[in-house]
């Protein structure tokens, strides 16, 4: 059996825009804006399909010169941030 993993999405009922490679997103129900810089953008923009930490770091990887191990801390803040913010869904899978 496969060890527990964690999937991410962005919830369908946010609104956001996109601004000079930047997304700026309102909440609905908070009414809080919310601008991504370039790297934050990209996430979001995955975050359309469900995904993993893994599948996000690969592909941040191919586009941005970070470290495994930088990328992997700094998706994982943002994902939490994310989910804290209810922003996203978070899915658990066995």
């Amino acid at each position: 059996m496969s060890p527990e993993q964690i999937l991410y999405k962005r919830k369908p009922n946010i609104t956001f825009t996109e601004i000079d490679n930047e997304i700026v997103l309102v909440h609905p129900e908070e009414g809080k804006y919310y601008s991504f810089n370039k790297v934050g953008s990209v996430i979001w923009k995955l975050l359309e399909e469900v995904i993993s930490v893994e599948q996000l770091k690969e592909k941040l990887m191919q586009q941005f010169s970070v470290s495994e191990e930088q990328c992997l801390q700094e998706v994982s803040d943002f994902l939490k941030q994310l989910s804290e913010k209810g922003l996203i869904d978070v899915y658990k899978t066995m």
